[in-house]
């Protein structure tokens, strides 16, 4: 089963890519929360804006169905995906 990265923090296990024809696949991001096709197309937020306030909030893990891997790090995360763009 192929694995897609989140673009907004770089979670490396997505179950389907996060748009397919320029259509959001609705899936929900385990790790931030983010809905591809809603959050950004029917809420008007962009990764970016999505990013910040979740590092804001603390990088927390978003999913209640899902528990986060043994030994994650958010921030290790974001930087291994080329996302950690903050001064700390």
């Amino acid at each position: 089963m192929a694995k897609y990265q989140c673009p907004v923090c770089g979670f490396p296990e997505l179950r389907e890519a996060p748009y397919s024809d320029g259509h959001g696949s609705f899936e929900i991001c385990q790790c931030c929360g983010f809905q591809f096709g809603v959050s950004d197309n029917d809420c008007n937020v962009t990764f970016d804006e999505w990013k910040r306030v979740w590092v804001a909030r603390g990088m927390p893990w978003e999913s209640s169905d899902y528990l986060k891997p043994a030994g994650w790090n958010p921030k290790e995360q974001l930087k291994i995906a080329g996302l950690w763009d903050f001064e700390t």
